[in-house]
């Protein structure tokens, strides 16, 4: 199965940076049949295409000092 190139103004999906949401994207630049830059159909945000890849979220450090001190505490 060959797969379908990639043109101008085709729409994918993608993570938005700003509506911090995997949504509609238009594509703006294509390299070698490569997705490089796309505009997010929502809120029109231009961003290099993050191949719908969700950002690592940190650890809470409020939830993390939570569990380290109820495993300091005496079972009852």
């Amino acid at each position: 199965m060959d797969e379908k190139k990639v043109k101008l103004g085709d729409v994918v999906d993608d993570y938005c940076p700003r509506c911090r949401l995997i949504l509609n994207h238009g594509v703006m630049a294509v390299l070698e049949a490569e997705i490089k830059k796309v505009r997010c159909n929502t809120c029109q945000a231009e961003h290099n295409y993050r191949h719908g890849a969700e950002p690592k979220r940190k650890k809470d450090p409020l939830k993390e000092a939570y569990k380290a001190l109820i495993a300091k505490l005496p079972k009852s």
